[in-house]
C-alpha cells in the first residue's frame, strides 16, 4: 500500500533544529516515510499567528520573514534530498515520481 499524509509540519522542525529530511529527529524523516510506505507527503510551513507563539518558537521574527525562511529550509530540503524525495505539483508528478523511484513532496 502506497501512503498521502496530508500534513505534517517537520520542516519547521528541521528549520528550528538546523537539520534535514534525512536526518530529521521529529516524527517524519525520509527513512520513516521509505520504511512506512509512503507514495507522497505533504509539508506545511507553520507560521504562529501571535508574537508569543513566535517567540516560543524562534527568536524576535516577523511571520514574514518566518514563513520565508520556512520557504527557503522546503526549497533547499529538496535540493539535498533529490536522492529520495522531489517535488510534486499535480498527480501526474506524483505517478512519475513514483515510476522513478521517489517519494513526492507536496508544499
Amino acid at each position: 500500500m502506497r501512503i498521502i499524509d496530508l500534513h505534517c509540519d517537520t520542516i519547521l522542525n528541521c528549520y528550528l533544529n538546523d537539520e534535514n529530511l534525512h536526518t530529521c529527529s521529529g516524527h517524519i524523516n525520509l527513512d520513516k516515510l521509505k520504511a512506512g510506505g509512503s507514495l507522497a507527503q505533504c509539508f506545511a510551513l507553520f507560521i504562529p499567528t501571535h508574537d508569543a507563539a513566535l517567540a516560543k518558537f524562534h527568536k524576535e521574527i516577523s511571520p514574514w520573514d518566518l514563513y520565508q525562511n520556512l520557504l527557503s529550509c522546503y526549497k533547499e530540503n529538496m535540493e539535498l534530498c533529490s536522492d529520495v524525495i522531489r517535488p510534486a505539483l499535480s498527480a501526474d508528478d506524483i505517478l512519475s515520481n513514483r515510476d522513478a523511484g521517489y517519494l513526492s513532496s507536496i508544499l
